[in-house]
Parts: structure tokens; sequence; C-alpha cells
């Protein structure tokens, strides 16, 4: 029987001594706090990234044409995921504690 293995994966970019490159360093001092911030995400949320709702489904839209130019999606889907896009602040999960 073999033991599974375990894999660790560094959460941030490091020197080989340990510490944080200076990359690093620069674009998390620079930066406020973020909405992800209590999770560890270093990603911008969508709302840090796009003014309006109407910028980031133009952003999506610029994507889906993109990849359908790419031969990466078909193009019967651009519809729904630009609707999808569109009603992106929509409750996913109904979730219940009872």
């Amino acid at each position: 029987m073999f033991a599974p293995a375990v894999l660790s994966f560094p959460t941030r970019r490091e020197r080989p001594n340990g510490s944080p490159s200076s990359a690093a360093q620069c674009r998390t001092a620079s930066r406020p706090p973020k909405i992800g911030a209590a999770t560890g995400d270093p990603r911008r949320s969508i709302l840090e990234r796009y003014p309006s709702a109407q910028s980031y489904v133009a952003a999506i839209t610029a994507a889906v044409r993109q990849l359908v130019e790419e031969r990466l999606m078909l193009e019967e889907d651009i519809e729904r995921a630009v609707a999808a896009a569109a009603d992106w602040g929509r409750r996913r999960h109904d979730l219940s504690l009872e």
C-alpha cells in the first residue's frame, strides 16, 4: 500500500532565504486593504477591478468573443456567458443552517 503524497505550495513569492521578494513587498505595501484580505486571496475583487456593472459585462463580452475567435468556446455560448456576467450579483446558493 502506498502512502498519499503530501504537497505544499508557497502562499507568496519568496526568496530562497524565506523573505518576500521586493516586488511582492511593493505590491502589497502601496495598496489599501482589500475586501478579500481576510481570506488571504491576493486578487482584487470584482468591485475593485471594475467601476461599474456595465464595464464588467463589457470585459466579459470581450473575453468571450476572444475565446470564440481562438476556437476555445462555442459561439452559441456567448449569450449565456454575457447573461451570467450581467447577473453576477445574484445569490448562487440557498444555504440554511436549519
